[in-house]
């Protein structure tokens, strides 16, 4: 699998979809880790830099405050994980909205990359009234919390 490292500007934000070579996925993996506050885990990092997930960075006045993990679990355009500096949470960027927004635009790029044609999304959200309800997820009414959307 091959991804082209692309950088893309929306919203006074920029989004930068990795390679799984660039050395930059290590920085990614280390801002996850200090958001959900954790000890460094190689989980993610081994998945990113195999290709298995792809990580997406987000920008505001060149520095990293979040991301995304993207992979094609469930058949679906499945997202692992959206993850936001706290100081930009809750903002009137509304950095995490952006984030999957971005993804759902540009699902193109993951169609390409897991040479899928992915006609929804999945992810798993605690909260069953979430955001991710006003966005056009439905909850698939499991145990595991997944919600989701028809592309």
């Amino acid at each position: 699998l091959y991804l082209k490292e692309r950088i893309i500007y929306m919203n006074k934000l920029i989004y930068k979809i990795y390679n799984p070579k660039s050395k930059e996925i290590e920085d990614l993996e280390k801002l996850r880790c200090e958001i959900i506050k954790i000890d460094k885990s190689n989980y993610y990092l081994d998945l990113l830099l195999k290709g298995k997930i792809i990580g997406i960075g987000c920008y505001y006045n060149n520095q990293l405050i979040g991301g995304s993990y993207i992979s094609d679990f469930l058949n679906s355009l499945y997202i692992e994980q959206i993850f936001v500096k706290e100081e930009y949470q809750n903002n009137a960027l509304h950095i995490g909205s952006s984030i999957l927004k971005y993804i759902l635009e540009n699902k193109k790029i993951f169609s390409e990359y897991y040479n899928k044609n992915f006609d929804n999304c999945r992810l798993e959200s605690k909260n069953r009234d979430s955001f991710y309800s006003k966005l056009g997820f439905k909850n698939e009414g499991n145990i595991m919390g997944t919600m989701k959307k028809r592309l």
